[in-house]
């Protein structure tokens, strides 16, 4: 597939095509072909990831409430903006085909290697802002890490939840805290808990998810409130 096909099937309408063929040429490759008129992509990596960063952290100061401090916030980032994640953003946007890459590193799967994957999603990104400048960018940054976006919310943030409330406790001294399972209701495959959560043997708050872990965490957020 051609660099334009591609970028067509992601809708970037792009002015500078160069741009983009840099993003997707790896070191080795410009090594092995020096005389190409575009340089590899570490110095467009360097600056995408301070991008993501950007779009990343302007997301989580939005969306989150302000029970995150700023610790919180940047264990979320970059639960987020790690390598893993790149990974999955680059399968969602099936870069690995379009990258250039000397003889020798296509010959040991770098390729799929997830450090590689994750500089060129870096890099892209910022072919893209250099192209079409930030809002575009933030929107094909979001657009196309929502899933994962939506994952680590809900599966890490309120993991927090539950951390932050115990930490709290702990600095106003020695009090138990402890959850109890109150009912759980529907079929196997479609589970649904209610929990209460106890502070010195006494009911604060109340949770319900589509497991215990959930329950508890939902119980714990209700109780920062």
């Amino acid at each position: 597939m051609s660099i334009q096909s591609y970028l067509k099937r992601l809708k970037i309408k792009w002015r500078n095509i160069e741009l983009y063929e840099e993003a997707l040429t790896h070191s080795s490759y410009k090594n092995e072909h020096p005389d190409i008129a575009w340089q590899h992509n570490e110095r467009l990596e360097f600056f995408g990831d301070a991008i993501l960063e950007f779009v990343i952290s302007e997301y989580l100061y939005e969306e989150m409430g302000d029970t995150y401090r700023e610790g919180d916030l940047t264990k979320l980032r970059s639960r987020i903006v790690s390598e893993e994640g790149l990974q999955k953003l680059a399968g969602k946007i099936e870069i690995a085909p379009m990258l250039r890459l000397g003889k020798g590193e296509e010959k040991v799967g770098a390729r799929e290697r997830p450090s590689t994957l994750a500089d060129a999603v870096e890099a892209f990104i910022a072919a893209i802002y250099l192209d079409r400048g930030m809002a575009f960018t933030k929107k094909f940054i979001l657009r196309n890490f929502r899933s994962h976006l939506t994952g680590v919310l809900e599966g890490e943030s309120l993991l927090d939840y539950k951390s932050i409330l115990q930490e709290k406790l702990q600095n106003q001294g020695k009090r138990r805290l402890s959850y109890k399972v109150d009912s759980v209701t529907g079929p196997d495959h479609q589970r649904h808990f209610k929990v209460t959560l106890y502070i010195d043997n006494k009911p604060v708050s109340q949770g319900e998810g589509s497991s215990r872990r959930n329950a508890e965490k939902e119980a714990a957020r209700k109780a920062l409130e």
